[in-house]
């Protein structure tokens, strides 16, 4: 070993020291004489050491690091020929890795985009929501609406701990005309002037409303958002201070907004809100949401204790607040949604997908090192030691991981730009998803830890194992049962996850058929939707507007190939909004009954018709069912059994409470109850009202119907002549949402669709991979045991006793598997439990069949080196040194 530096420059100044004291004493001096004339001519020996001690220093720290590089170049060229010497083991290893990486960063990505970063405002984790909760003591449960006006009034004027509070409204549209272009409806948001200040993002060109412009009265004004003013309006920044035609009137743009500014989302405009109190309206009519940013200091645990004291004060001041609760939910929280849920199901799936890849390759790469036995022997036998060859073999790992990571990369860029393509809506912010520094770096850490999982434990036990004899009788038995016994091992493990992943995706799967084949109570098929709305400016009369839309649905159906023609304020899947209403034939409800409370339509004459839905009992809703006369009502056949169980339902007669009494409602028919959202939630009482008759049996005259039409010759052949009548009817009135009934459908199914696909994508991948470790490991035992077989043939053993012998050793790791995988399948299955849709979590169908399909896998597997024993020759075998 060399000696240290310290210990180098003292020998060196001894050595020289004593050697002028010798060549003084040569020319006469005394021994002291010499030593003090010596120490003198020398200086400050210990200044001199320092110096040499530090030089030397550098120059050993200089030569640890060459030799460092020189090992590194010598690991990376002798991996380099390792790999050339042997490609097909290096790209099965790269392709099962880096399939494996490639999902783990595709899926976090999406994570990152969704749940990780923060939403495009300053300080948005400042940002809170606050809603409505109605709970009476009955039980009876809507988890989430909005506001009244003077509940938002209420808490942007008293709440204390949010700094800015802003109310908005979304869901409304405006029709753009004029400029010489085509009439468009757009998007709009109405707003209070503090919704800008609240969520920190200002206008990219012009101002924010003013005072003047968010009262009651104040002018007609808007902001743009960025996409409207660049498609429609050329980016020309003269736009504002100039006005433009909404609705048909004069509204001058004030602002535009920033290209990534997106709130309340979807909107292309923003309107001034104009609520105050002097039109606050009633606080059982709730439209209002609420925003607000938190005072400093103050966090989302205080806000909700907050809501708390407000909910305790409205009750004691207003009998319409009982049993309401307003509650609060950070801004970040909304926006994701259920997505956190889903994607961290998806993420333990590719983790175990990932673990599984690496027992893979490290069986792959123990087996490589087996047969490098004799080559590592020689490397001990020539200085090398155990740490030097671990540290080779490692390299050899890292490069592998380090070049999966690379394809894999490329495999998540692929996959993440086909999950965009194929439906962006799938998730919430799926479309920001994005291969930025964060994913890169969990890329990298999730090379560097594969690189360790697969690779330090092959190349620990293969420089512990690794002896000065070359060719020893252990040395030669490469696929010994003693030194399979950790493969086997990783073999099981191998098989247990794959078990894990494969049941969660079977009750993904199984949950999704069952969705699937849900009867959403229609004929989706051949039916063209869209939507058109009647502006107050263009259209004053509110009593005229519902023989307006009579008149415009019978052009439609006097168009060649349309069949049926309806309208509705809510089609199927688009929502809808939840009434309370009173019983003629009971007492008022008491405090502890559950709420009369069901979803309401505005629909057309025929729209059951139009939809392909059936009329269970009595009738349908018919033309002369006008505002004239008698009030009458279809109603959903939860509404029916729920309020009037084990009744006739039909001559039932219910009301909205109006300002000025009840006025009576017949049920004159009885339909299946509607899909308002999506096809996995459970049935809701709902009533359909003739949208002639709305703001007299209900609180408003519709301006908006969503149109459905039924085309014998496929819906988009009649589209353009559906678009020409609109306009010989109102050249001004834009036909926008335009879409067919088919897409709906499947849209609601988007989420469940790509979380199902991804997940059953993970599990091929787990099934194969434990297919190819099973094959691997049985495999190389029959390599290594081809004296052992031969032998055995020799002394009479029957072919089906060998294959009998090679199957129990590859079905005992397998089972074994299956045992602990069952018991982790148990456990996993929390994580689907509430995605779940008529299907247990525990489905024993799913929890048998699956295992035994995997079982099935692992003897395939096994049976083709089984049956490659067999044919082994005897006098082959014997040979073999």
């Amino acid at each position: 070993m060399r000696p240290s530096v310290a210990r180098e420059v003292e020998e060196e100044f001894s050595h020289h020291f004593d050697m002028r004291v010798r060549d003084l004493v040569a020319e006469g001096w005394s021994e002291q004489d010499a030593r003090a004339e010596a120490a003198r001519r020398f200086g400050n020996v210990e200044q001199l050491k320092a110096d040499c001690r530090e030089l030397g220093t550098r120059r050993n720290e200089a030569m640890q690091r060459r030799q460092w590089f020189d090992e590194i170049r010598q690991d990376l060229a002798y991996t380099a020929r390792q790999f050339r010497r042997a490609p097909s083991f290096a790209l099965i290893a790269i392709t099962t890795l880096g399939i494996a990486i490639g999902a783990n960063t595709a899926v976090f990505s999406v994570m990152d985009a969704v749940v990780l970063k923060p939403l495009p405002f300053p300080d948005s984790d400042e940002l809170s929501m606050v809603w409505m909760r109605y709970l009476p003591p009955s039980g009876f449960d809507i988890h989430k609406f909005v506001l009244s006006g003077p509940e938002a009034l209420d808490i942007q004027e008293s709440a204390t701990s949010f700094s800015s509070v802003a109310v908005y409204q979304t869901g409304g549209s405006r029709a753009l005309t004029g400029e010489d272009a085509a009439a468009e409806r757009v998007r709009v948001s109405f707003t209070s002037m503090e919704l800008i200040e609240t969520i920190g993002v200002p206008p990219a060109l012009g101002r924010n409303f003013n005072d003047v412009e968010d009262a009651a009265d104040g002018p007609p004004v808007a902001i743009l958002g960025h996409a409207l003013w660049t498609d429609r309006y050329g980016a020309d920044p003269s736009i504002v201070g100039a006005s433009i035609l909404m609705n048909g009137v004069s509204t001058e743009v004030v602002g535009v907004m920033p290209p990534d500014y997106d709130f309340p989302s979807r909107s292309q405009a923003w309107l001034p809100l104009r609520l105050d109190r002097s039109n606050e309206g009633g606080r059982q009519s709730h439209s209002y949401a609420v925003v607000g940013r938190r005072a400093p200091g103050v966090t989302q645990v205080e806000v909700d204790a907050e809501m708390n004291v407000i909910a305790e004060r409205w009750a004691a001041e207003y009998e319409e607040h009982e049993a309401h609760f307003p509650w609060s939910l950070t801004m970040h929280e909304e926006a994701v949604a259920d997505a956190p849920r889903v994607l961290r199901l998806l993420l333990a799936a590719v983790g175990l997908v990932l673990l599984i890849a690496c027992a893979n390759v490290g069986n792959l790469l123990m087996a490589r090192a087996e047969r490098r036995h004799s080559e590592v022997a020689v490397r001990r036998t020539l200085g090398a030691d155990g740490a030097r060859i671990a540290r080779q073999l490692s390299t050899e790992s890292l490069v592998l991981a380090s070049v999966a990571a690379l394809f894999g990369l490329v495999l998540a860029g692929i996959g993440l730009r086909a999950l965009t393509l194929i439906d962006p809506t799938a998730l919430p912010r799926l479309d920001e998803a994005r291969l930025n520094g964060s994913v890169l770096g969990f890329t990298a850490a999730t090379a560097l830890l594969t690189a360790m999982l697969f690779g330090v434990i092959p190349a620990w036990i293969s420089s512990r194992r690794a002896t000065a004899r070359l060719a020893s009788p252990t040395a030669r038995a490469v696929g010994g049962r003693g030194r399979s016994a950790l493969r086997r091992g990783l073999v099981a493990g191998e098989v247990g996850l794959s078990l894990v992943v494969v049941i969660l995706a079977g009750l993904v799967v199984r949950s999704f058929e069952a969705l699937q084949s849900t009867d959403p109570g229609m004929d989706p098929t051949d039916v063209v939707t869209f939507s058109i709305t009647l502006p107050s400016s263009a259209y004053p009369n509110a009593e005229l507007v519902g023989r307006d839309f009579d008149r415009l649905l019978d052009d439609f159906r006097a168009l060649p190939g349309v069949s049926r023609a309806a309208g509705s304020t809510n089609l199927p899947f688009s929502g809808t909004g939840q009434w309370d209403f009173q019983l003629n034939d009971r007492p008022e409800r008491q405090d502890g009954d559950v709420a009369w409370n069901a979803g309401i339509s505005h629909v057309s004459s025929g729209y059951f018709e139009a939809l392909g839905i059936s009329v269970l009992r009595g009738r349908s809703l018919a033309p002369t069912d006008t505002r004239d006369a008698p009030l009458v009502a279809v109603v959903s056949e939860t509404m029916a059994s729920r309020y009037w169980p084990k009744e006739d339902v039909l001559g039932k007669q219910f009301g909205y409470q109006m300002d000025d009494g009840v006025p009576w409602i017949t049920i004159v028919g009885v339909v299946p109850d509607p899909v308002t959202s999506s096809l996995g939630r459970p049935g809701y009482p709902h009533v359909y009202v003739p949208q002639s008759q709305g703001g007299i049996s209900t609180y408003f005259v519709p301006r908006t119907l969503d149109i459905a039409v039924r085309a014998e010759g496929g819906a988009e052949a009649v589209l353009p002549a559906l678009r020409a009548t609109v306009q010989e009817f109102d050249s001004d009135l834009p036909v926008y949402r335009v879409n067919t009934m088919v897409d709906i459908v499947s849209a609601s199914l988007a989420g469940p669709r790509v979380t199902t696909n991804l997940l059953g994508l993970f599990a091929l991948v787990a099934l194969i991979l434990a297919a190819v470790g099973v094959y691997g490991v049985i495999a190389f035992s029959v390599a290594g045991r081809t004296r052992e077989i031969g032998v055995r043939v020799a002394l009479g053993a029957e072919r089906g006793q060998i294959t009998r012998l090679i199957l129990s050793e590859g079905v005992r790791p397998v089972a074994l598997g299956i045992g602990f995988g069952l018991v982790g399948a148990w456990f996993a299955t929390r994580l689907v439990e509430s995605q779940l849709y008529g299907v247990e979590a525990t489905d024993p169908a799913t929890f048998v069949s699956l295992p035994l399909v995997l079982l099935g896998v692992g003897v395939v597997a096994s049976l083709i080196p089984a049956m490659r024993a067999t044919r082994i020759a005897p006098t082959e075998a014997l040979r073999e040194e």
